[in-house]
């Protein structure tokens, strides 16, 4: 289904790992739509250098990768979720936002699903 969305460029998507098609992928750069999503771990990355700048708390790794399968430059983003304490990776081809917008722009999906999840226990 999300592959027929026209999404304008400059757009951003965040969606769960379980939604790995690099094709699609490939797409979204071609089309200046900035994604984000966790990695996987069987993912086949080539790394880069990392990234520059000041790290705030929670930012362990901000590098820039090749993702077998796609052109172009992305970026692996590790963060520590301090309420957690639970290590997630992220790639994204959104290279010009801070490392923590990644991880916040994830975590505002998250609330998404909690959300429908609570419509589904109450409506139902």
């Amino acid at each position: 289904m999300a592959r027929e969305l026209e999404l304008p460029k400059g757009s951003y998507v965040v969606f769960d790992r379980g939604y790995t098609d690099y094709a699609w992928y490939q797409e979204l750069c071609e089309e200046d739509v900035r994604f984000v999503t966790r990695l996987k771990h069987n993912a086949v990355t080539i790394p880069g250098p990392k990234r520059r700048g000041r790290k705030i708390p929670g930012v362990l790794l901000d590098q820039q990768i090749q993702l077998k399968g796609i052109a172009g430059t992305c970026r692996k983003v590790v963060y520590l979720d301090a309420e957690t304490d639970i290590t997630y990776e992220f790639m994204t081809n959104a290279l010009d936002i801070p490392a923590a917008t990644v991880a916040d722009l994830y975590k505002e999906r998250w609330q998404i699903e909690l959300f429908f999840k609570w419509i589904k226990q109450t409506c139902v």
